[in-house]
């Protein structure tokens, strides 16, 4: 959402159609409801504020220390998610070793009759089944996040290069993408 500088009210997406041409604009919306005499910046080419909103984002991106700080964060959030990983694991192995511990114990339980105890057997081995499945994805997760080579100078020539990314990004992306960034935008 854009905001008008002046006014302090948003700014509309909008366009004309002249002839087989179309001109796309972004229009202050106090100017548009109360008249043009109430806003100084009455309406912008929507070119230019995008323009405008790229630029700053390629500016951004050469940040050296903003490039510094998303690589700090983006280290924490690995690591935080290496210690996640190591919790799924121990969780899933705790729940495997007491699944297969009732399955011991439920073997030789004589106080039980012999169908319910086959019911239970089946139903064990079947939540044994998923926790082992469990445990496999989380293994291979873990193979992939040891893996997983960060390296911050790359990561710091990645965010300088802003074209090549906003080149692969769908226009649905892209729309998303100015929208987290934009707040305001004065011209």
């Amino acid at each position: 959402l854009l905001f008008c500088v002046p006014c302090g009210t948003a700014m509309v997406h909008t366009y004309s159609v002249r002839g087989s041409k179309r001109y796309r604009y972004y229009v202050c919306y106090n100017a548009q409801q109360r008249g043009w005499k109430n806003c100084k910046t009455k309406s912008v080419a929507a070119q230019a504020v995008e323009k405008a909103v790229l630029d700053a984002i390629r500016r951004l991106g050469s940040d050296p220390q903003l490039a510094a700080e998303v690589v700090r964060q983006a280290r924490e959030q690995l690591a935080r998610r290496h210690e996640e990983h190591g919790k799924d694991v121990a969780v899933a192995e705790t729940a495997l070793r007491g699944l297969n511990a009732e399955i011991t114990a439920l073997a030789g339980d004589a106080v039980i009759t012999a169908t319910a105890r086959v019911d239970r057997l089946l139903e064990l081995q079947g939540q044994i089944q998923a926790a082992e499945h469990r445990l496999a994805d989380l293994i291979t997760e873990g193979r992939e996040l040891d893996a997983d080579q960060f390296d911050d100078a790359e990561a710091i020539r990645v965010l300088a290069e802003f074209d090549p990314v906003w080149a692969a990004l769908a226009t649905r992306e892209q729309t998303r993408l100015v929208q987290l960034l934009v707040a305001k935008v004065g011209l």
